[in-house]
């Protein structure tokens, strides 16, 4: 782990300079203290993916770059070399609805992101589809369910909604925090709360009408390394 601390903090050390930014510059945009970009750039303190995209952002590099060495490549068109970290599946919603369905095996995913951050053997990622967790999370950020998480009150889990007190035409993605109204965790009833008041919350009322996909693991907004081409089961 140090060693990739290490090869992480001398990308961004020159990512850093070639912006023409300053370690407190970069701070300050970011809201860190300057004592912990400089432990960045040393290899001496982990950067969160959320803090990871921020930066690449305001220096204007490519947050693939940071983390693996290489940049994007477009897709269908596999890196000559293949990046290094874990390879988790990356599901669009009309994928995460078969796989809630069990007509998809997350190993048939045709597209992946690339984390050096630790995750459990199921996890998979998702693109946010909605405003409902702004300013958590927006339309179009990437997170990482993890099914081994533990699901607790308030937790941000990603289900596929059937039926609820409204009708849909057709099941839907959600994230949003799950309060619960069981003492079993995990069944119903239970509700689906959003983080902005611009958005119902949802009453899942019985078996069937939601399957939880697991609990928020990390973010990684805008900047995961997509690969279209896929992984044998």
């Amino acid at each position: 782990m140090k060693s990739k601390l290490v090869v992480l903090g001398k990308r961004v050390r020159e990512a850093r300079l070639r912006a023409k930014l300053s370690q407190v510059d970069v701070a300050k945009r970011i809201g860190k203290s300057k004592q912990l970009a400089s432990a960045w750039e040393a290899g001496r303190a982990e950067m969160t993916a959320t803090t990871l995209g921020d930066f690449a952002r305001i220096v204007s590099a490519d947050a693939n770059w940071l983390l693996l060495g290489m940049q994007n490549c477009s897709d269908g068109v596999a890196p000559s070399t293949l990046p290094q970290g874990n390879a988790i599946p990356l599901l669009n919603e009309a994928e995460a609805i078969k796989y809630a369905r069990g007509k998809l095996e997350l190993c048939a995913a045709p597209s992946q992101i690339y984390s050096c951050f630790p995750t459990g053997p199921r996890a998979f990622a998702l693109s946010v589809t909605d405003m409902a967790m702004a300013p958590t999370f927006t339309s179009g950020d990437v997170v990482v369910i993890d099914p081994d998480t533990a699901i607790t009150p308030g937790t941000i889990v990603a289900a596929v909604v059937k039926e609820v007190d409204m009708e849909f035409e057709s099941p839907m993605l959600v994230v949003r925090h799950i309060h619960f109204r069981s003492p079993l965790l995990g069944t119903p009833p239970f509700e689906l709360v959003p983080a902005s008041s611009a958005w119902p919350s949802l009453m899942i009322r019985k078996r069937g009408h939601a399957h939880l996909l697991g609990a928020v693991a990390m973010d990684f907004r805008r900047t995961a390394n997509r690969w279209r081409g896929g992984h044998s089961c």
